[in-house]
């Protein structure tokens, strides 16, 4: 008897625990087998983009007449972007950058915000007039919105997926041009030139569904599979550009700042 009523109550007491743990269970390939705070409040803070990783085709022309193979890669602040022309014989062009900010945060009440800035500088010299040029390129791309798991569709389970409804978005486009002649005595001339493209979205608009690989406390894997196109009629050639391929993040959980009193 005594044994028959202890199996009651060991089921009585799962029906009330489990309910709680509901979200602490492992999802993503990667996840930890059980943790002890739910998915919202491991995802819940502010990150670092310790690593991304894009790989891309990009079509332009309505008649497919420029396919490049695109591969960035972002190495702490390290950026490297690899360009290929598909079919053209070209060498392989390869751009080394300077990651400035690379930052996600996600709040409790549903909010999101991201900063993505990075910086390529480019030397030339003249060889009759020994004139050096240093062009400095800063993209800076900013975005705002709300985010939420998805619930369980087709293959994916329950909070696999992360679901960012993009709101605002903005792009600065900053190139700082300095020229310095062979009197190094004379102060270089500079000029800067400062591109900003702002926009703002209705409710589900515009949205990026991300698979969650893993979801630790300190370390996030997140991808994206990419299906672009743009069609734009402005003029009678028209302008199309289709994107198709891949990325990847690593977020690491930015440390907590400590003040000295």
């Amino acid at each position: 008897m005594n044994t028959k009523k202890s199996t009651i109550l060991l089921v009585l007491l799962s029906a009330v625990i489990l309910p709680l743990f509901t979200g602490c269970f492992g999802v993503g390939e990667d996840d930890p087998f059980i943790s002890l705070r739910t998915r919202k409040a491991r995802l819940t803070g502010s990150w670092d983009v310790s690593t991304y990783y894009k790989n891309v085709k990009q079509i332009y022309g309505l008649d497919n007449n420029t396919v490049l193979r695109v591969i960035t890669d972002v190495q702490g602040e390290d950026w490297l972007e690899t360009t290929e022309t598909i079919g053209s014989g070209e060498d392989i062009v390869e751009v080394e950058g300077l990651v400035l900010q690379n930052e996600m945060a996600f709040d409790k009440n549903g909010y999101f915000n991201s900063v993505y800035e990075y910086q390529i500088v480019e030397v030339e010299v003249d060889d009759d007039t020994q004139e050096q040029t240093t062009t400095t390129f800063t993209v800076k791309e900013t975005m705002d919105g709300t985010w939420n798991f998805l619930g369980r569709i087709d293959d994916y389970s329950n909070k696999e997926r992360l679901s960012l409804v993009v709101e605002n978005s903005r792009i600065i486009h900053t190139t700082v041009t300095e020229i310095q002649t062979d009197d190094d005595e004379a102060e270089p001339e500079q000029t800067t030139d400062v591109e900003a493209w702002t926009y703002s979205y209705a409710n589900g608009e515009l949205s990026q569904i991300w698979e969650l690989d893993m979801l630790k406390n300190s370390e996030v894997h997140l991808y994206q599979d990419l299906n672009n196109f743009y069609q734009s009629n402005a003029d009678a050639a028209g302008i199309s550009f289709t994107e198709v391929g891949y990325q990847e993040k690593t977020l690491v959980a930015k440390e907590e700042e400590t003040t000295t009193p």
